[in-house]
């Protein structure tokens, strides 16, 4: 009888190498692994490379934009003051000719909204400026929380306050340039001078009666007669060598009579309190009670 033959199915090649290493590196079934085709790690690799790319393109866009972003946070936040603290300095330049010197800064955060109308800070420094005829020496605002008319500074028809919630106003007046001033409008002869001290305040010249000169000492004080304007009050009235009839005086009495009207300038206010130091008559004003108060309150 012939022997049996048992018809084995044939192995690939991939399959002989296969059973060949488990022949020759026998493994125990603690540490016996898995054998994983070829291709696959490949495979892996290369979905990981695509996967690395796109976080690395994410990254860097991120980054871009961040860096972007900022940048034009940092472009406003400088360039929008500027041009609006260009645009109120070219209106007080035109409305104080000539003044020597105009410094304006206007804060907000962020600074768009500037383009609104809402200003946090805004400080002023005018120096040798001319108001309404009288040449200031210095001229000083510091106000908070304001809303202003964009459009009208945008036209360049005017600075116009809508609401402020501090309004803070000084005005410092030489006694040179108030004589330059009341000469102009009352004494053109300049027979008679101010003069601006703690210890006297007054105006003292003289005039001539009947060929005689006759020396005038008018003592007085400054006081607020209205919400933006000051004016000098007489309190005695003092006459050398000779006294002088009532009649002649009164003849004299509008050429003493000193005004001081702040209304034209850009700035709303109101007049608070008044001082005389070092030959100067210092002006402090503040926000008037027409002006309403700002509602909102900007952050810091």
């Amino acid at each position: 009888m012939a022997p049996m033959r048992i018809k084995l199915p044939r192995w690939t090649r991939r399959q002989r190498s296969v059973m060949d290493n488990e022949i020759t590196q026998p493994q125990t079934p603690a540490t016996r692994t898995l054998q994983l085709p070829e291709h696959l790690p490949e495979r892996a690799l290369e979905r990981a490379e695509r996967k690395g790319g796109w976080v690395r393109k994410l990254l860097i866009t991120g980054v871009t934009l961040t860096v972007l972003v900022s940048a034009l946070f940092a472009a406003q936040q400088l360039l929008i003051p500027i041009w609006m603290e260009r645009r109120l300095v070219q209106g007080l330049e035109e409305s104080a000719a000539p003044v020597e010197r105009v410094q304006v800064e206007l804060k907000a955060f962020p600074a768009w909204q500037l383009l609104q109308g809402k200003v946090r800070q805004l400080t002023v420094d005018l120096r040798r400026a001319n108001i309404n005829g009288l040449q200031v020496e210095a001229f000083f605002v510091d106000a908070t929380n304001l809303v202003v008319d964009t459009e009208a500074l945008r036209e360049g028809t005017g600075f116009i306050v809508k609401t402020a919630d501090s309004f803070q106003v000084s005005a410092i007046i030489a006694e040179d340039d108030l004589n330059e001033y009341v000469w102009s409008i009352t004494d053109a002869a300049k027979r008679f001078r101010i003069r601006l001290n703690p210890e006297w305040t007054g105006i003292e010249g003289s005039i001539s009666v009947l060929g005689q000169a006759v020396g005038i000492k008018v003592q007085g004080h400054f006081a607020v007669q209205a919400p933006t304007k000051v004016a000098f009050v007489i309190d005695q009235v003092d006459v050398e060598n000779s006294p002088l009839p009532r009649f002649l005086l009164d003849l004299f009495l509008p050429r003493w009579q000193v005004e001081i009207d702040l209304a034209q300038t850009t700035f709303p206010l109101q007049i608070r309190d008044l001082r005389i130091a070092q030959g100067k008559l210092f002006i402090y004003g503040q926000r008037p009670k027409t002006l309403p108060q700002t509602a909102a309150k900007y952050t810091k």
